[in-house]
């Protein structure tokens, strides 16, 4: 078996769970900071959602999902070790109006795809 690695950039897939979904028309951006537990920031900035994607869950009536993607465009180098994140979601409300989701310090599960050959 052969590993084969095309990307040493990570994008963020955040999904989280809200009872507000009328309250946003889109999600527009996300300003992140991610460090290891204890240490100084390992990355920080601003991307834009490629996917701003708010659905409502079938199986739990009264709580919303909203899906967040970004570009693979945070370089992490290779992580031994746990990460924390926080978030802030920038959105438009029905009105038009800027409306930020506040996301803070939760533990990150980062995934590495791998593509993966049989000889």
């Amino acid at each position: 078996m052969t590993e084969i690695n095309y990307s040493q950039n990570y994008l963020l897939d955040i999904d989280f769970h809200t009872d507000t979904i009328n309250q946003y028309k889109s999600l527009d951006s996300i300003q992140y900071s991610i460090s290891a537990p204890g240490n100084s920031v390992t990355q920080a900035g601003v991307l834009p959602i490629k996917n701003g994607k708010l659905s409502i869950r079938s199986y739990s009536p009264g709580i919303y999902r909203a899906q967040c993607t970004t570009e693979p465009r945070i370089q992490l180098g290779k992580q031994k070790q746990g990460l924390n994140g926080t978030f802030i979601i920038y959105a438009t409300d029905i009105n038009n109006q800027p409306k930020p989701v506040f996301i803070n310090d939760i533990s990150l599960a980062y995934h590495k795809p791998k593509l993966w050959g049989f000889f």
